[in-house]
């Protein structure tokens, strides 16, 4: 979410609506403080804090984890913000366009470099942590070298995000660079959303090329994985190991289409966990794609933004900030309607991985206390490997405690009859209506609708 807040910023700031509140010339010094100082000062206070957190944790104080993982979370906070101020308050985009002229996507990159920067350094900081973790453990890192442990952090955190938001931003720029006498104008919007949908459609790809990623190794955990795809009816490419080059504990599926869907586990996950834990998440995983998650969460995107554009048509226009009030809006309604709805939605894949188990396991029509006990064991053990105590509300999964407390309300109902799908199917429904009544709003009313 943070990196795509800085797209988001500078997609607004490419559009002329930055603030440019405080003049370069006269407090450039301020400028360059907080574009570079600001990023500079927390990978410093990320290699204090860390290698005093990993000499805790070598000693037994495990609490000192969960406090590093929190400070890890504020620093990426103060470097997504400092960034958020040189884009939008300062105009940093023009500044640096006057140095190096408008290409495509190097002026924002270069004025997105110290907060890039300054994310790797942190993960390398981190380093000490992960291998304080791996000690317990009674392995070594899990990375091979501190650098690849922050690489690959850099990856996840960022990459995953930026890389393919960062394409469909740099086609829609090139496009624009092309003179109507060069393409017409209905050409140039048909070839933004085809290179849009080719990105997404394609994205597992990219991630596959980005990620340290292999095959599960053939053997009896990878056949009993197999099988809960098969009862499900989830086609996917591969079952993959995922090396994060630290000792994150977490699993992910990806990609729209069966063909193009990779399941991911990580390395830590397989090693440090029970099977019957790892097939929990798994089942929980492929509920995602069974109950079609990731294309139901682009449309909820979709709608919100086009929902948002209806309100603001009714309101006059803003001189100076008015770019800067619609992105704070869409992110507000980004993190209450789509968190919420993205909430829901992993309560849905966790009933699904009750349900997968329980038929799994009896032929009993009702969610069985076993499967209920094993999600709930998967869920508690993932919160305590990656330091969290379980508390932590995160804004699109929510927190693992709720989620442990819904799954024993679980037990003894009826498997094809639970109430979190009534609800998710209530929010698909209100998807596509909000939708197409913001769609008619906007062809009726707004000039220049298509384009």
């Amino acid at each position: 979410m943070l990196p795509l807040l800085l797209l988001a910023a500078v997609m607004v700031a490419h559009a002329g609506h930055g603030l440019d509140m405080w003049s370069l010339e006269d407090r450039l010094w301020t400028a360059l403080s907080i574009w570079a100082g600001v990023p500079a000062l927390c990978v410093i206070l990320a290699f204090v804090w860390f290698g005093r957190s990993a000499v805790a944790i070598r000693r037994g104080r495990i609490e000192f984890l969960s406090i590093a993982s929190r400070v890890l979370r504020f620093l990426r906070a103060v470097l997504v913000l400092s960034g958020l101020v040189s884009v939008l308050i300062f105009n940093g985009l023009s500044m640096v366009r006057q140095w190096l002229g408008d290409l495509v996507l190097v002026d924002e990159l270069v004025l997105l470099l110290p907060v890039l920067s300054g994310y790797y350094l942190i993960g390398v900081a981190w380093y000490s942590v992960d291998r304080a973790v791996a000690c317990r453990h009674e392995e070594e890192s899990l990375a091979t070298t501190r650098w690849s442990c922050a690489w690959n952090m850099f990856v996840i955190q960022v990459l995953l995000l930026l890389v393919p938001a960062g394409l469909i931003l740099g086609s829609v720029e090139f496009l624009g660079t092309l003179d109507e006498e060069t393409i017409a104008e209905e050409v140039r919007q048909l070839l933004v959303l085809l290179v849009t949908a080719a990105i997404f459609i394609f994205a597992p790809l990219i991630m596959r090329a980005m990620l340290s990623v292999a095959p599960l190794e053939a053997g009896l955990l990878r056949d009993r994985l197999e099988r809960i795809c098969q009862r499900q009816g989830v086609p996917v490419r591969d079952i993959l190991s995922w090396d994060t080059g630290a000792g994150l504990v977490n699993a992910a599926v990806v990609g729209i289409l069966g063909r193009l869907r990779y399941i991911l586990l990580t390395r830590s996950m397989i090693r440090w966990m029970p099977e019957h834990y790892v097939e929990a998440v798994m089942a929980h995983e492929v509920g995602h794609a069974r109950c079609h998650h990731i294309p139901w969460l682009l449309a909820s995107i979709i709608t919100l933004v086009l929902a948002l554009e209806v309100v603001w048509m009714a309101i006059p226009a803003i001189p100076h900030v008015e770019g800067l009030l619609r992105l704070v809006s869409l992110v507000l309604i980004l993190w209450l309607v789509f968190g919420w709805i993205s909430r829901r939605f992993e309560w849905q894949a966790d009933a699904c991985a009750v349900r997968d188990l329980s038929e799994d396991r009896t032929s009993d029509q009702v969610i069985t206390v076993e499967a209920t006990t094993a999600m709930i064991g998967a869920l508690q053990s993932i919160s305590a490997l990656n330091g969290d105590d379980g508390r932590r509300n995160d804004w699109r999964h929510g927190s693992i405690r709720l989620r442990c407390h819904r799954l024993t309300d679980l037990v003894g109902r009826a498997r094809d009859s639970l109430p979190i799908d009534r609800v998710v199917g209530r929010i698909k429904i209100t998807t596509v209506v909000v939708g197409l009544a913001s769609l008619l709003c906007l062809a009726m009313f707004v000039p220049d609708f298509s384009t």
